[in-house]
């Protein structure tokens, strides 16, 4: 991750890992403290909640990486979608098992090699992708809070006369 050079310069570099977040830094000057931390291979700079009255550096750090994964799962609490992007052996026909528009969640294929299939969907958080995908593999998922259409991923036709999202 690129810090802001004016956070970068006052940090502290640290190679701490705690509960699957490695903390790579920490501005103490800040108030409140800034942590730099590595967490589901994503970067992120969190401020520090609420007081901690713990001296030793690793402490400190492992009190701040707690707040920081109790803010991070109420945020997934509000993630109402999980976004997948997986391979599938079906080539030839590399639609899901059963008709998505009862969940109103689209589903596109994004590219193909000689002997698979990249599908990129989203579903319902809690809704199994094998359900859907019974031969997936190398799957990504990320937790999102609403579906997004693009140029690339636009919303499918099915799901316009469905009244979905």
């Amino acid at each position: 991750m690129s810090l802001p050079k004016k956070v970068s310069q006052k940090m502290t570099k640290y190679d701490l890992e705690y509960k699957g977040v490695r903390c790579y830094g920490v501005q103490w000057e800040a108030d409140p403290p800034l942590f730099a931390f590595t967490y589901e291979g994503r970067d992120h700079i969190f401020e520090q909640t609420r007081y901690i009255s713990q001296t030793a550096d690793t402490d400190h750090i492992r009190c701040a990486i707690d707040q920081f994964l109790e803010l991070m799962e109420k945020e997934k609490e509000k993630m109402k979608y999980i976004r997948y992007r997986f391979k599938t052996k079906a080539v030839d026909d590399y639609r899901p098992l059963e008709d998505m528009a009862e969940i109103k969640c689209p589903w596109w294929c994004s590219g193909e090699g000689s002997d698979y299939a990249v599908i990129v969907c989203y579903l319902p958080k809690g809704v199994d992708l094998k359900k859907y995908w019974d031969d997936a593999y190398e799957i990504e998922a990320q937790a999102v809070e609403s579906i997004t259409y693009t140029d690339r991923f636009p919303k499918p036709d099915w799901l316009e006369s469905e009244g979905g999202e």
